[in-house]
């Protein structure tokens, strides 16, 4: 399980920025293009949805990987 600030810092890092909130999403749109991804609002995610997210905001998938392990922890 991956902790949602962990998440939105990686998406910071990509230079993405909170545009809106939806109903049960939380939308966050690239600086300089028009590339949004949304992010469930919850306080952690699974790895599946995680990578899915950061692959559709273009980062490399070593980046995934490393960010991934680094950001994993058990939900108590």
């Amino acid at each position: 399980m991956i902790p949602h600030d962990a998440l939105i810092n990686a998406l910071r890092s990509l230079k993405f920025k909170f545009k809106r909130q939806a109903d049960r999403v939380e939308i966050y749109k690239q600086s300089g293009s028009t590339l949004r991804v949304e992010v469930r609002r919850h306080d952690w995610h699974d790895e599946t949805a995680v990578r899915q997210i950061l692959r559709h905001a273009k980062m490399p998938q070593a980046e995934i990987d490393g960010f991934i392990a680094g950001a994993r922890r058990t939900r108590h």
